[in-house]
């Protein structure tokens, strides 16, 4: 049966309640709003301090993200149900956490005396360089198996190569016959997604496997420029692409073909995360051109922020990633506060099949 979101969301009541919900500590401030589907948003409070970002949510909903602090220093947090920890290494700094896997390690970068460095963080074993491809380096993704994805300095050509790591050793993905590449997702079956750029110079989405090498994703018509940014289990792959007038829109590779998810009645838009679903986050330009945060489900874009009461506060601008439990989380802000969110449409999706 195909789905019908927007109809329910329509027909659903809504109203506020205040008080706890996910955790008593201080990362967050439990706003939560129900329906006759139960949706609810939770203020990521920890995220207000110093241009914070929220950037990843595992299927646990450990959320990871980092902020620029009072030191003049990124630090980077997880928050769960029950804690707020701190990803710190005492001889590392400007520490930023960029995705978590369903085993709790995270992925991101942080600098020390040498520069950047890729790293993996554990609970058990803290954070670990994961090595470069000879100079800086930054991991973006991780998969359930621990393997990382991201890019990394080559001294060779002088320019930032897309990285895998396998656990124990990091392989250059290498380009689409230009000088750099990005690997910005990995699925738990091995494949990457990212950006690369080609002989001509243009940057183009990109898909790979470590028996297949670097493959270039189908152009969407009539475009300059195109890249991956998250793939699920099923190899479906969004992201973007920008078109001859310069438009960047949300794009979903599937199946060999090319699908623009459309916009929030405005110009623009950017698929940044997909989950096994086949539900798509990321945000869009309005009619009355603000940026707001999307779903996007079987061939139709909803605002986010048409989910809430019109006098919750919110205002939902980038939705950065959604797991398999339907929670997403994001960007916004709260009473003209920037903060960030996690916003659970798991049984509103339950409820309408």
């Amino acid at each position: 049966m195909r789905s019908s979101v927007f109809l329910f969301i329509r027909q659903a009541m809504l109203y506020f309640l205040i008080g706890g919900f996910l955790c008593s500590s201080s990362a967050f401030t439990n706003e939560i709003i129900q329906s006759e589907s139960e949706i609810s948003i939770v203020e990521l409070s920890k995220f207000r301090e110093g241009m914070g970002q929220v950037r990843d949510i595992n299927d646990h909903a450990q959320v990871v993200g980092f902020i620029f602090s009072s030191d003049k220093n990124f630090r980077s947090f997880l928050c769960d149900q029950d804690s707020v920890r701190e990803i710190i290494d005492p001889e590392k700094r400007n520490a930023k956490a960029y995705a978590i896997n369903n085993a709790g390690d995270v992925t991101g970068s942080m600098f020390d005396r040498s520069g950047r460095k890729a790293y993996l963080w554990s609970a058990d074993k803290g954070m670990v360089e994961i090595g470069s491809l000879g100079g800086e380096s930054c991991a973006l993704s991780v998969n359930d198996h621990g393997r990382a994805v991201g890019y990394s300095y080559v001294k060779s050509n002088q320019f930032y190569h897309g990285f895998f790591w396998d656990g124990e050793q990091m392989t250059d993905l290498g380009t689409l016959g230009g000088r750099h590449s990005t690997a910005n997702d990995i699925s738990n079956n091995g494949r990457v997604v990212g950006q690369a750029m080609k002989s001509d110079n243009q940057r183009r989405a990109f898909t790979w496997s470590a028996e297949q090498g670097m493959t270039e994703l189908a152009s969407p018509p009539n475009t300059t420029t195109s890249g991956a940014l998250s793939v699920n289990d099923l190899d479906q792959t969004v992201g973007f692409a920008v078109n001859q007038f310069g438009s960047v829109r949300a794009y979903l590779w599937q199946d060999a073909e090319t699908v623009d998810l459309g916009a929030l009645g405005g110009e623009t838009s950017m698929a940044v995360s997909i989950n096994n679903s086949g539900l798509v986050v990321g945000y869009s330009r309005t009619s009355d051109d603000r940026q707001h945060a999307f779903l996007w489900e079987n061939g139709r874009m909803i605002d986010l922020n048409d989910l809430l009461p019109t006098d919750s506060g919110w205002e939902l601008t980038e939705a950065r990633s959604i797991n398999d439990t339907h929670r997403i989380v994001g960007l916004g802000t709260y009473n003209d506060v920037e903060t960030s969110f996690v916003l659970d449409i798991s049984s509103m999706l339950t409820a309408k099949h």
